[in-house]
């Protein structure tokens, strides 16, 4: 079986919609067409101590009148309805600051990548977008985050990421055949986070820090999710992407 289990659901629009849930707050959102989405409370935690942002409800903090911050929670269909929602009330470009793994040796722990392409191993995107291997980032922000980075001479690299739902099953011949393809990190959003913002019209794209590196030959995950490099690196490209500018700020 393959998703969606009823192929022909895309000639039909949706008995529910995000228009029809998000209504009661829309008077929340400002004028504000760029949200930073994060996943981690403890990268959330860190701007929140660092910076003065109001709350505006729930989980959104009003930066500046461009920018609002979300801390969503984890996972393909969870950055779907944060794209639903949040888009339908006037955001237009979607930056989300996260982890990711690396499964090509040549990435290490700290590194910075912007995700270019997704590999769609996960069930989301596939009620959005029909079914193909790969989505790619939308040209435009990839091209203004990279000029933010690269005006900040912050070091990345563009890479392909897998977006996988299931984190404790990644086995040796598939990742073996998405390192041959040309995959190089594997997280567990990007990929239904451009198919639901490519269906909505806006733009979408994944910065990642490598937490944590999977030695395929040696059969051996190395992990540093709680590595100091991993938090500063965050700052820098939070700063760059909304202030344009980096503030030194050093997590201790």
């Amino acid at each position: 079986m393959s998703y969606p289990v009823v192929k022909t659901k895309y000639r039909y629009a949706s008995l529910t919609s995000p228009e029809q849930y998000v209504q009661q707050y829309r008077k929340h959102t400002g004028n504000a067409e760029n949200l930073i989405v994060v996943y981690s409370k403890s990268f959330f935690n860190i701007l929140i101590k660092n910076f003065n942002f109001k709350k505006i409800y729930q989980n959104l903090y009003f930066i500046n009148n461009s920018y609002h911050l979300y801390l969503s929670q984890m996972g393909a269909p969870n950055i779907g309805i944060c794209v639903e929602e949040f888009s339908v009330n006037g955001y237009k470009n979607f930056f989300a600051i996260g982890i990711c793994g690396a499964i090509n040796n040549d990435l290490k722990v700290g590194d910075i990548v912007v995700s270019n392409r997704a590999l769609r191993d996960e069930g989301t995107s596939y009620h959005y977008l029909k079914a193909d291997n790969y989505i790619s980032c939308d040209k435009k922000i990839l091209d203004d985050v990279e000029k933010k980075l690269k005006s900040n001479m912050i070091q990345y690299s563009k890479r392909t990421v897998w977006t996988t739902d299931a984190p404790y099953r990644e086995t040796y011949y598939e990742i073996k055949k998405n390192i041959d393809n040309g995959v190089d990190c594997v997280d567990m959003e990007t990929s239904a986070f451009y198919a639901v913002a490519e269906y909505r019209k806006t733009s979408a794209v994944s910065i990642f820090i490598v937490s944590d590196v999977l030695d395929v030959e040696k059969k051996k995950w190395n992990m540093s999710f709680n590595s100091k490099i991993i938090y500063n690196n965050f700052l820098k490209i939070f700063n760059a992407i909304v202030w344009k500018i980096n503030f030194l700020f050093v997590v201790l």
